[in-house]
């Protein structure tokens, strides 16, 4: 590797290195591309140089610390998947993430920022993960239709009560609703919920699908005569 070629990499990485300390202690609002470099010591100009400004900077700081493009590549649903599959996979998904993002502190911070702040590039962040996220999700749409129970919303709300027990349980300590997951068993039990919740909400949906079919199979019944 040639000198300049070594020069670049130790630029960028003390940048990435500035900014991640930066929204560990400030979160996001405060960041200036002329303050990280003072704390780098580089010159202004390399932000520019290396990631095209300072917004380049930040998705490249989130992405050095964000689980989810690995989470993305690990929990990928094969084509011929069926529907136990396709369920045993998010619970899988949700049950790791919940894991990842306790044990991930710079991760912790980063998601407590981009809640605290509105920005543009966290808006675009939040729009790929949304993307990545969609190719699962379009994948179970066919399992819940015509049966009341919206998927979609279940993991939402299991994403962000992910992110809520972890941020209480580091920021604030003590329980919720009588749990404490810094406590091995209570988070042992909170990741089974997780997958509980979501067998639950798939046996459900699957019910209603039955009942739905029925009252429709009734109805061109009725109508036949």
């Amino acid at each position: 590797m040639s000198k300049n070629k070594r020069n670049k990499l130790a630029t960028k990485a003390s940048l990435i290195k500035a900014a991640l300390e930066d929204i560990v202690k400030n979160g996001f609002k405060s960041l200036s591309g002329a303050k990280l470099a003072e704390q780098a010591r580089r010159h202004g100009s390399r932000i520019t140089h290396l990631f095209g400004g300072l917004g380049g900077l930040i998705k490249a700081t989130v992405a050095e610390h964000d689980h989810w493009d690995l989470l993305f590549k690990k929990f990928s649903i094969p084509k011929d998947a069926g529907e136990k599959e396709t369920r045993k996979l998010f619970a899988g998904l949700m049950a790791t993430n919940f894991s990842a993002f306790k044990e991930n502190t710079d991760m912790q911070h980063m998601i407590l920022g981009q809640m605290s702040v509105k920005l543009e590039v966290l808006q675009e962040i939040s729009a790929y993960r949304e993307l990545e996220g969609a190719k699962l999700l379009d994948r179970t749409d066919r399992y819940f239709e015509d049966s009341g129970v919206c998927f979609r919303t279940v993991i939402g709300l299991l994403l962000y009560g992910s992110y809520g027990l972890v941020l209480h349980a580091r920021h604030t300590g003590g329980t919720v609703a009588g749990k404490d997951i810094n406590k091995e068993e209570d988070l042992k039990v909170a990741k089974q919920t997780i997958a509980n919740l979501i067998e639950l909400a798939w046996k459900d949906a699957g019910k209603k699908r039955k009942k739905s079919l029925r009252e429709k199979i009734r109805g061109y019944e009725i109508d036949f005569e």
